[in-house]
């Protein structure tokens, strides 16, 4: 375990020091909640303090003010697409494939499992107060996907460097095999540090 002091002579956020000392007191609030961890020789920040509950709205609310326009906020392509935070800060997303998401017979289209990864993502960073673009996406599709059964993905935040990149990890699974594995990169930034 870090010690905050030391977080902020990190590399997680070099160049942003004095504006966490020059913000606001809430700024300094949200980032002492922070648990740094060393992990790998990669320092990590995280609040596992922050129960679902609290990520699911800040998720909600970094919805509202940078991603007012989504696809999958305004007209997902799957009606029954469900993003939820589960305890350990993870994202989960259901949905049931119907026979309109097909891409060869019987299969869901590989391109829209690739979509719902990244969507998934997004929605995690954002959930942990991160907004991201996407830099580099990589699926793996293990097995055929098959449509009319509940297929789950599992998001999870697995690094980040200098508090600009962020690798995240989904598992996509259906009757509990793994049918599919999402590797990403993202450039984000805290939204806390966003002027707006």
């Amino acid at each position: 375990m870090v010690h905050l002091n030391q977080l902020y002579q990190s590399f997680i956020f070099e160049g942003y020091y004095s504006e966490i000392f020059g913000g606001t007191s809430n700024l300094i609030r949200n980032i002492s909640s922070f648990i740094v961890i060393a992990t790998k020789g990669i320092l990590m920040a995280i609040s596992p303090t922050t129960s679902a509950s609290e990520l699911q709205q800040e998720l909600e609310r970094l919805k509202k003010l940078y991603h007012r326009h989504c696809l999958f906020s305004n007209n997902p392509p799957v009606s029954n697409l469900k993003f939820e935070f589960q305890e350990n800060g993870n994202l989960q997303t259901s949905a049931t494939f119907k026979d309109t998401h097909q891409g060869y017979d019987e299969r869901v289209h590989g391109g829209l499992i690739a979509a719902i990864i990244d969507a998934s993502m997004t929605q995690c960073l954002m959930g942990h107060s991160i907004i991201a673009y996407t830099v580099e996406l990589s699926v793996r599709y293990l097995e055929p996907i098959t449509l009319h059964k509940v297929t789950t993905f599992e998001t999870v935040i697995t690094s980040e460097n200098k508090g600009q990149i962020f690798t995240l990890k989904c598992l996509v699974k259906q009757d509990s095999q793994t049918k599919a594995k999402g590797i990403a990169k993202f450039f984000g930034i805290f939204a806390e540090l966003i002027n707006r």
